[in-house]
């Protein structure tokens, strides 16, 4: 097994190299994995306007909802023309077009939490674009699209999110109000990122 490689930016983590915590006891990996997911359709909910009256989110959950709905408004706002274009008319569409610029935008095999949030809202983008019912709005949908978005982070950077503190400990601290302005300029500059990248493909 290769040593991982922390680049020079703190936090940051060379993909390319197999990461820490790959022989975790399946238990724990599915743990994670449905926590992400929960992540994720707290997320989505958030984005649909829907009401969660069953428990309160986590404080990752609302740090999260609110970074990451910052970043969604701005790629609609800036993209606006491009995403009026656009048909996504399946769940498989949706998949399809997410994979394709996740996979783009982490090719250099860095991540890091800015580059998380980007994921996150990008789902959102996406889940407005899929035509809507009119007696139970995306009831099935968020859930499916929750998986896909869960599936992508785990599946490459589950390893380094362990490494550096989780959700509840890396992901919160990072975004705290003494360092969250700091923190927002640089999801913004990844945001210029994925701008780039959905023009290159759409």
């Amino acid at each position: 097994m290769g040593h991982i490689l922390l680049s020079a930016t703190a936090g940051s983590l060379d993909l390319r190299e197999p990461a820490a915590g790959c022989c975790l006891p399946p238990r724990m990996i599915d743990l994670e994995f449905r926590y992400t997911q929960a992540l994720a359709q707290d997320y989505l909910l958030h984005v649909l306007q829907v009401p969660q009256c069953e428990t309160s989110p986590s404080k990752a959950s609302k740090v999260l909802q609110d970074m990451a709905l910052s970043v969604q408004e701005e790629v609609e706002r800036r993209l606006k023309p491009w995403l009026d274009r656009i048909d996504v008319e399946s769940i498989d569409t949706a998949k399809s077009i997410f994979n394709q610029v996740m996979e783009k935008e982490f090719e250099d095999g860095i991540i890091n939490w800015g580059r998380i949030v980007t994921i996150f809202a990008f789902g959102g983008v996406i889940l407005k674009k899929l035509p809507r019912e009119p007696i139970a709005p995306d009831v099935d949908t968020y859930k499916e699209i929750s998986y896909f978005v869960a599936e992508f982070i785990m599946s490459r950077m589950g390893g380094w999110i362990r490494q550096n503190g989780g959700w509840d400990n890396g992901f919160v601290r990072k975004f705290e109000p003494k360092s969250g302005w700091l923190t927002f300029v640089g999801v913004m500059g990844q945001l210029c990122e994925m701008l780039s990248l959905l023009k290159q493909f759409y």
